[in-house]
């Protein structure tokens, strides 16, 4: 259901910002994981959130045409030292 809500709010941040729609889709391994995915003309950036750490996403392009550049963040919290 979690992934839902953010499909859907990805395709309406974009239909209203005038921008083209994401060329990419991503499927999370974990409902508490989360992603999101801003793209413009010749750039995309994917950044996946992840509170354990430990997870899976796949990644799949949907677009007529690859962007120049892709850029794929990770947010570990598992990571984060400062704790």
């Amino acid at each position: 259901m979690k992934k839902l809500a953010v499909i859907f709010i990805l395709y309406a941040t974009f239909s209203y910002a005038g921008m083209p729609e994401p060329p990419f889709t991503v499927d999370l391994q974990k409902a508490d994981d989360s992603v999101g995915i801003t793209s413009t003309a010749m750039s995309s950036l994917i950044t996946i959130t992840s509170e354990s750490g430990i997870g899976g996403a796949k990644v799949t392009f949907n677009g007529p045409q690859w962007p120049t550049a892709i850029i794929i963040r990770l947010k570990l919290k598992a990571w984060n030292r400062s704790r």
